[in-house]
C-alpha cells in the first residue's frame, strides 16, 4: 500500500492525551513493527521514521491478553488489559501506578467490511475525559478521529506485512495512538 497522498490531519494548540511528554509540537511518523517471532504474538516496537525505538510493547501470554508498553530508555509506562471474551472486548490501559488511565471498546459490523474502535481517556491537560475514535480497515488505511477532526492515519506500507505506517497530528499523544493501533491489530487477529 503506497501512503497516503493528503493527510487532513489536524493542528491542536494544547496537547491531547493521557501523558504530554508523548505530544510533539509537530507531526509524528511512527512504524509500528510487529515481531515475527513472539511467544505471545503481541510484541511490537514503536519507531519514528528514522528507525529509532520510541516504545515497546510486550505481550504476555496469558487470558487478559496484558501487553506492557515501555518507553525508549525500557522504563514501563502503560500496562494494557484486553478481555477477549467479552462482547465488546474491552481493552484497559493503566499506569505503573495501577490507575486506569483510559478504556478502548471495540466495535466491528457484522460482515467484517470495516473495524471501529471508541477509546475513552482522560486528558492530562484539562482533565476531561475526551474520546478518540479509529474507523477503517487493516487492508486499505484506516483513520483516528478526535472531534470529528482526524488526528491520525493509519495504513500498511506493503500489503503482505503486519507493520503499519501511522501518521500522528502535532500535540497528539503518540503513545495512547499507538496503543489504539495496537488493539486495531489484535481485534483484527481475533476476527480470523
Amino acid at each position: 500500500m503506497k501512503p497516503p497522498t493528503h493527510l487532513p490531519i489536524t493542528t491542536f494548540e494544547e496537547p491531547i492525551g493521557i501523558d504530554t511528554r508523548f505530544c510533539l509540537p509537530e507531526p509524528v511518523h511512527l512504524v509500528l513493527d510487529k515481531k515475527s517471532r513472539s511467544w505471545s504474538g503481541n510484541d511490537f516496537k514503536v519507531k519514528d521514521a528514522d528507525g529509532r525505538v520510541l516504545l515497546a510493547c510486550e505481550g504476555k501470554a496469558n487470558l487478559a491478553l496484558t501487553k506492557i508498553i515501555s518507553d525508549a530508555q525500557g522504563a514501563e509506562v502503560y500496562t494494557v488489559d484486553t478481555n477477549p471474551s467479552s462482547s465488546s472486548r474491552r481493552t484497559t490501559i493503566h499506569t505503573r501506578q495501577g490507575k486506569d488511565v483510559g478504556l478502548i471498546y471495540w466495535d466491528y459490523n457484522s460482515l467484517k467490511v470495516s473495524y471501529k474502535l471508541k477509546g475513552t481517556f482522560v486528558d492530562q491537560t484539562t482533565h476531561d475525559t475526551k474520546t478518540l475514535e479509529l474507523r477503517g480497515k487493516l487492508s486499505q488505511r484506516a483513520q483516528v478521529f478526535f472531534d470529528n477532526e482526524v488526528v491520525a492515519e493509519v495504513w500498511k506500507a506493503k500489503w503482505l506485512t503486519c507493520d503499519l505506517q501511522i501518521e500522528v497530528a502535532p500535540n497528539v499523544d503518540y503513545a495512547l495512538i499507538a496503543i489504539i493501533c495496537i488493539s486495531f491489530v489484535d481485534l483484527v487477529n481475533l476476527q480470523m
